[in-house]
């Protein structure tokens, strides 16, 4: 489905890298047949609600400089001192930061102070005390740790297929130390079954002494990618933490452990 781009729709303008804030005013009009990501989620869930009442409680319509304005509090106003989103149409504003965090040492607990005893996170079922974890094994059968990070030049999917900027990458790989490669008579370039009890991917193999023995990186985001699919080997675990913000738990991706093999001109292995 088409969605409209920056040129043609209200948005509001965060960085990760800094403090300014700034707003995105529509130049044109939305193109064609593209409607913004908030026009969509309200058709989709006016639909929703037609076939089964009630299913979805998002709004079903609305207007997107409101929707704007609520993106605001008196908190984000105060740090950036104007008393209406609209006067970012004069130009960005920086937040009022503190440089250290908590400098005031004031926190947002029920005591006011840092917690290290916290009956916050003992009502959630979780230690009174911060305590060590061991982290989950790698079972037997699956003796490898999958990581699965953003690629250096991407944003989840974004970007990637631009050759300029992923350096004539033109597929995704599996990031293996020299080590383990050689156990199972691998050289750059060569590809292999990736799987576990999820699934299985097929991946051509890059060497780096940047990974341990003990662990495989393949980034994630990439398009076009056919039976490439790394969420065909996550198991959906989930997390210990999440519930604060979300009122779910979060998904363990990293607790993905699998097993490899040569596959020989993209043969199925024998596991």
């Amino acid at each position: 489905m088409p969605a409209t781009t920056q040129f043609e729709e209200w948005d509001v303008v965060p960085s990760y890298w800094h403090h300014w804030v700034g707003i995105n005013e529509p130049a044109i009009a939305p193109l064609g047949e593209c409607k913004s990501d908030l026009e969509i989620a309200w058709e989709l869930s006016r639909k929703l609600n037609e076939l089964s009442p009630g299913v979805c409680g998002f709004p079903t319509e609305g207007k997107e400089e409101e929707w704007l304005a609520n993106e605001f509090n008196q908190e984000l106003y105060s740090r950036l001192e104007i008393k209406d989103y609209r006067e970012l149409l004069n130009g960005p504003r920086k937040l009022k930061w503190p440089e250290v965090a908590f400098a005031d040492l004031k926190f947002k607990t029920p005591s006011g102070k840092f917690e290290i005893a916290s009956a916050t996170a003992s009502r959630e079922g979780f230690p009174l005390l911060p305590t060590y974890t061991e982290q989950t094994p790698a079972p037997q059968a699956y003796p490898f740790r999958l990581i699965t990070p953003h690629y250096p030049v991407g944003n989840n999917s974004q970007f990637l297929n631009l050759p300029w900027l992923t350096w004539g990458i033109k597929e995704p790989c599996l990031r293996i130390n020299p080590k383990t490669a050689k156990r199972f008579g691998l050289n750059n370039g060569d590809y292999v079954r990736v799987y576990n009890q999820q699934g299985e991917i097929l991946l051509p193999v890059k060497l780096t002494v940047a990974v341990s023995e003990d662990t495989l990186v393949c980034f994630q985001g990439w398009q076009g990618s056919g039976e490439n699919n790394l969420n065909d080997l996550i198991n959906g675990s989930p997390t210990d933490m999440g519930r604060k913000v979300t009122g779910r738990p979060a998904l363990a991706f990293h607790d993905t452990f699998v097993n490899l093999c040569p596959a020989k001109g993209g043969a199925k292995c024998d596991k």
